[in-house]
C-alpha cells in the first residue's frame, strides 16, 4: 500500500515522488532535458537530505552511472558523472538486479533501478531484485523479494562515500587485525 504522496515544490519534470512510510520507499520517474535532469537530481537530494533514516529510491531515472550499462559508446559522461556524484551525496548504493543487463529495449539501456541508503540495506538484508518480461512496454519491470532466504555468498562492496563516514578508518583497522577462526573457509 503506497501512502503520503510527495510532489516537488515547483515541479520542472514530469512525474512525482512517492513513499511508503514504513520502510521510507520512493518513487521516480527522471526528465529527458539535461537541464530538467540537474533540477531533478537536485530536487531528489533535497528530499533525501529532508528525510532520515532508511531509504530506497526506485524509478525510470532517464540516466545511467556507468558505461556498461548501455550497449554502445555514445555516452554522455557529464550527465554520468553529475548522477554518481548524486548517489554518493545522498549516500545510496544500487541493489543488484537479477535476470536482465538493460532494463530499457528500444535502445539496450540500463535506466530503470533501485537504490537505498545504507540504514535500508540493514534493515533489508535478504532482498532480491528481479527483472520481469513484459510484452506491454519496452521497459521491463522489477519485481522486489523480501525477506528472501540468502542462497549464496554475499557479494563484496564498496562506495566512495563510505570513507567519508565518521569512524570509518577506525573499523576498518579493527576488522583487518581481528584473528580469524582455523577452520574459516572462503
Amino acid at each position: 500500500m503506497w501512502t503520503n504522496v510527495v510532489s516537488p515544490s515547483q515541479p520542472r519534470w514530469q512525474g512525482r515522488l512517492c513513499h511508503k512510510s514504513a520502510s521510507g520507499s520512493r518513487w521516480s520517474t527522471g526528465p529527458q532535458a539535461d537541464q530538467d535532469k540537474v533540477e531533478f537530481l537536485e530536487e531528489l537530494l533535497h528530499f533525501r537530505n529532508s528525510a532520515a533514516g532508511p531509504w530506497m529510491l526506485c524509478g525510470d531515472f532517464n540516466m545511467i552511472y556507468r558505461a556498461e550499462d548501455k550497449s554502445n559508446d555514445r555516452l554522455d559522461r557529464r550527465c554520468m558523472r553529475r548522477f554518481r556524484a548524486f548517489l554518493d551525496a545522498a549516500e545510496l548504493e544500487e541493489l543488484h538486479l537479477i535476470g536482465r543487463r538493460f532494463t530499457w529495449s528500444a535502445t539496450l539501456e540500463r535506466l530503470d533501478r533501485l537504490f537505498a541508503s545504507a540504514g535500508w540495506l540493514e534493515a533489508h538484508p535478504n532482498h532480491v531484485l528481479r527483472a520481469l518480461s513484459t510484452d506491454c512496454s519496452d521497459h521491463c519491470p522489477l519485481l522486489l523479494s523480501m525477506n528472501v532466504l540468502p542462497w549464496a555468498k554475499k557479494r563484496f562492496r564498496f562506495e566512495p562515500y563510505w570513507l567519508k563516514l565518521p569512524g570509518f578508518l577506525e573499523v576498518v583497522a579493527t576488522t583487518w587485525s581481528a584473528v580469524t577462526p582455523q577452520n574459516f573457509l572462503f
